[in-house]
């Protein structure tokens, strides 16, 4: 979209930078590395792995917002800086006049946001797992629904941003989300399974691990300059159908299997005994 209506859009590329520097050691142990490990098999972490990985992706993500919002808090914010290249200058965002609300009130607004989703997420996991169950659809098409709940809202106002020729915003909020993802959301995960005693799989399939590593080096290649043009999101396009083809070839198979008249038959008159024959 930015690529058409502006031919090229320039960002900071010493932010986009950081949180590639921060999301590839990230992804890599959470996703790649538990397939690895000894100790456990499956995809799952160890207690002392797991204790030892929590605390260092916060302690990791917890310095980075600590640049972020101090030291290096002009990485993530484009304006007039004059450049060394001309050409690589970031182009003035506009004003939103976001600046002169408050942080209660900022804070405020987010917890009303939350609110909904957190009263509402009980009965929605229900009525998700019942669907899920009832087309013989993999477990992971719960995840991937949430996701597209959860990252939709900041993936329009991404767009916006990029429409508005806001391209460093736009990067601030797709690759914060991924931080903040894999640095806050899997800590979370795995502390909710040790308290709980349930095993948690954290690697992925051996399929997956190779379009993450070729994500990440795209993504790594993409941001190598000073600015984006249309040509820049094209070594991603395979990407996504990709990803798409492996999920929805899993959910079809259920579906498939699910409508099936012999199928539903078998399931509604013969159902599996709940003991063994002695």
């Amino acid at each position: 979209m930015g690529g058409i209506r502006y031919h090229q859009q320039s960002y900071s590329l010493q932010g986009a930078s950081a949180y590639l520097a921060v999301i590839i050691p990230l992804a890599v142990i959470a996703l790649v590395l538990p397939n690895f490990t000894t100790s456990t098999a499956g995809g799952t972490l160890s207690l002392l792995q797991a204790i030892f990985f929590s605390v260092f992706t916060i302690g990791l993500y917890g310095i980075f917002l600590w640049l972020q919002t101090g030291r290096h808090r002009g990485f993530f914010t484009a304006g007039d800086a004059v450049a060394a290249d001309a050409i690589g200058r970031p182009l003035p965002h506009q004003d939103t006049g976001l600046a002169t609300v408050s942080i209660p009130v900022r804070i405020c607004l987010l917890l009303a946001n939350i609110l909904p989703i957190v009263i509402l997420a009980k009965s929605l996991a229900k009525l998700l797992d019942h669907g899920i169950a009832a087309i013989r659809a993999p477990t992971a098409l719960g995840g991937i629904v949430i996701v597209m709940i959860v990252f939709t809202p900041e993936g329009i106002s991404a767009m916006k941003a990029v429409a508005a020729n806001q391209l460093t915003r736009a990067i601030n909020l797709c690759l914060g989300a991924a931080t903040s993802t894999l640095g806050l959301t899997v800590p979370a995960v795995l502390t909710i399974g040790l308290i709980t005693g349930q095993s948690v799989v954290l690697g992925v399939s051996a399929a997956n691990m190779v379009l993450l590593t070729v994500t990440l080096i795209l993504s790594t290649l993409t941001f190598s300059g000073t600015r984006t043009t249309m040509k820049s999101p094209e070594p991603h396009a395979p990407i996504a159908p990709a990803i798409s083809w492996r999920t929805f070839q899993s959910i079809w198979r259920g579906v498939a299997l699910a409508s099936r008249p012999w199928t539903i038959r078998a399931i509604v008159r013969f159902p599996k005994p709940a003991f063994d024959d002695q």
